[in-house]
């Protein structure tokens, strides 16, 4: 079993004199942590819904894409750190952050179905004038559902 990783964390940010909820106000965190506990906890956070900005420098995408859609395309990547083979989506641009992260609420409280695919992390980088926004998940042996589905003529709830 791996231990768990162990961090502090402190808000930074002002209070407005008038806002009554203090979390209205908060500017962003800063965590305390050793160095060899800094990918666990960065991946901890990720997982749990916090955007990061360093993709690239934990995922290596290859320049196979898996499949597309409305929302983007998606390609294979590997984790820099275990090798572990991950899938990044890249979203349309133009996306935006409120619907960004409406999605990733929405992963976030799906996770540990055994029927909704592993979600590892939202990410960004900073193309001007927009954001170019990436979600990553453990790669899914059967591919997408709808090819899935649609590849069937028959199937059983099993």
């Amino acid at each position: 079993p791996s231990r768990r990783p162990s961090f502090k964390g402190m808000i930074f940010g002002r209070v407005p004199s008038d806002k009554k909820e203090p979390e209205a106000a908060v500017s962003g965190w800063v965590f305390y942590c050793p160095s060899s506990d800094l990918s666990a906890v960065l991946q901890a956070l990720g997982e749990a819904g916090c955007t990061r900005s360093d993709l690239f420098r934990f995922y290596k995408a290859s320049a196979g894409k898996i499949g597309s859609g409305s929302f983007g395309a998606v390609v294979h990547a590997t984790s820099v750190s275990t090798g572990a083979m991950a899938a990044i989506k890249y979203l349309k641009d133009g996306s935006r952050p409120e619907t960004v992260q409406a999605e990733v609420n929405m992963l976030v409280r799906a996770q540990g179905h055994d029927k909704i695919v592993k979600f590892r992390g939202c990410f960004y980088e900073v193309e001007k004038p927009n954001l170019k926004w990436f979600l990553v998940f453990d790669v899914h042996p059967y591919g997408d559902l709808y090819d899935r589905v649609a590849s069937c003529t028959r199937m059983t709830e099993k």
